[in-house]
Order: C-alpha cells, then sequence, then structure tokens
C-alpha cells in the first residue's frame, strides 16, 4: 500500500456466497514481538452477478430460436442466464452460454439475456437482438410443366416464393 491514509481496498471478481480469506502482512524497519504482522479476515461477499453477456447471436428455424452469448466474468458456481422475449423470461434459466426456445408464433422478438444466480439478476443494462419468425406461407403461382425425355416422364415445378427473405433469419429455399 502506498498510501496509508486508504482505509478500504475494492476487489472485483468474487463469486456470491463463497467465502474468502484476505491477510495483510505487517512490516516495517523497526517490527517488534509485539507488532502483530499478519492479520486475516474472512469475507463472503452476497449480490446479483456483476455484468450481462455483452453480446448476442440469434439464428433460427419455421419455429424456434436459439440464442448464444459469451459467458459473463468470473462464472460462479451458481451463475445461471435466463433468456427474455421481449422483456419477459420464457424458458427455465441455463448454466449454458446458449439455448433453444421452442414452439415459437410468428412474430418479431426483441432477444435479450441478463446473469442471474441465487442472489438476483444482474441490474446493468442488456444487450438485445430483434429476430423475425415468419409465417408458414405456401408459394404462389405454382406450376407444374410435364415433359418426355428419352422416354421417361419428367416434371418441373416451379414457383414464386411467398417469403421475403431479406425479413427472415431464415436461408433462403423451399423443400
Amino acid at each position: 500500500v502506498d498510501n496509508f491514509g486508504v482505509t478500504e481496498i475494492s476487489w472485483p471478481g468474487l463469486c456470491s456466497g463463497i467465502s474468502y480469506q484476505f491477510c495483510v502482512e505487517v512490516t516495517h524497519a523497526h517490527v517488534s514481538k509485539l507488532d502483530e504482522q499478519m492479520m486475516c479476515q474472512v469475507c463472503t461477499p452476497h449480490g446479483p452477478p456483476s455484468s450481462n453477456p455483452s453480446s448476442l447471436e440469434i439464428f433460427g428455424g419455421l419455429t424456434y430460436l436459439e440464442a448464444s452469448w459469451p459467458a459473463v466474468s468470473p462464472h460462479c458456481p451458481d451463475l445461471t442466464y435466463k433468456v427474455l422475449l421481449n422483456g419477459d423470461p420464457h424458458d427455465p434459466p441455463t448454466d449454458k452460454t446458449y439455448q433453444r426456445i421452442s414452439d415459437l408464433s410468428p412474430g418479431l422478438y426483441n432477444v435479450s439475456v441478463r446473469a442471474e444466480n441465487r442472489d438476483g439478476h444482474s441490474s446493468l443494462p442488456l444487450t438485445s437482438t430483434l429476430f423475425t419468425i415468419q409465417e408458414i406461407t405456401p408459394p404462389e403461382n405454382v406450376q407444374v410443366l410435364h415433359l418426355v425425355t428419352n422416354g421417361s416422364l419428367l416434371a418441373e415445378i416451379v414457383w414464386n416464393t411467398s417469403i421475403s427473405i431479406e425479413e427472415t433469419s431464415l436461408p433462403g429455399g423451399f423443400l
């Protein structure tokens, strides 16, 4: 310690509910047998996680989406994540850094993730991403062309897509 007027030191990155032992060793030029050279104190901090995931990636399909995010630090034993859709919790919390949300109706979803532990959830702002689940619609103007080639019947099916690919996160195409 350079400044002996400081009576408090902050130590970030500790896990809530875990006991830590902090020790101070006192040394100076005139140490005597009466001086206590080592002083230790046990500390058990409590509180919610200090941050939320800093980024969020979403991909999905016709009725689901999967969110993934980087882990927050520190990674504590009781750390979990809650995926929020339009600000509301959706599935149970997970200790993984990804989660699939299934059985979604078509619509626009504001997806965010918050870090939680037994003491609550981080109060810092959430990173969010918009994701669209398109309504399933049949192709338009379906035409079936029949050809006979080398004695074999060949059918060619042509259609116009009914989904605006730019408005969805789905890869293009029909099966």
